[in-house]
């Protein structure tokens, strides 16, 4: 799932575009589980610069800002 938000770069990818490349050969989950594995995800990037973030239509990959 990371790889493929990360790939996905400036575009960003829909949640049925990962359910798609996520689930060929399982029935995909509902589109609340994908959000769950993104909190999941980004609680493993915490000691990162980086966090998975959503404009309710797609998600992207983010370099933190810096704290100032």
């Amino acid at each position: 799932m990371f790889d493929l938000v990360k790939r996905a770069g400036d575009l960003g990818i829909s949640t049925e575009e990962l359910m798609r490349e996520l689930y060929v050969e399982r029935v995909p989950p509902k589109a609340n589980t994908v959000k769950v594995h993104m909190w999941q995800i980004n609680e493993l990037l915490v000691e990162t610069d980086y966090s998975i973030v959503s404009d309710r239509r797609r998600w992207f990959l983010r370099k933190a800002r810096p704290c100032r």
